[in-house]
């Protein structure tokens, strides 16, 4: 009984965390920062958003959020998201491995 409450506490706090993340990215917007990018640069790289609940990678969204509103190359990635077509972002993403991870 112990075990199955313990397992249901962690499938609670995963799924609070990946959505909580789920809606960082998806509303392009970090508490009390400038618009998160990584959302759009999800949708333009083909990334579908029920994939990262699927595979419950909330924690990694939620950090990789906070990175994309802390990036130095911010500018430069809000002028390829201008751009028509899937942007370049590997020279300039911290987030670059999770992207190419969620690509794949």
């Amino acid at each position: 009984m112990m075990d199955t409450q313990a397992l249901v506490a962690t499938v609670v706090a995963v799924v609070v965390a990946a959505g909580l993340a789920w809606l960082t990215v998806r509303r392009g917007r970090a508490a009390g920062s400038r618009p998160v990018l990584l959302g759009r640069m999800m949708r333009r790289q083909g990334i579908a958003m029920d994939r990262v609940a699927r595979e419950a990678l909330g924690d990694e969204l939620a950090a990789a959020a906070r990175l994309c509103a802390r990036c130095e190359a911010y500018g430069e990635c809000e002028a390829r998201l201008r751009r028509r077509g899937a942007p370049r972002y590997g020279d300039i993403c911290p987030n670059t491995a999770l992207l190419d991870e969620l690509k794949s």
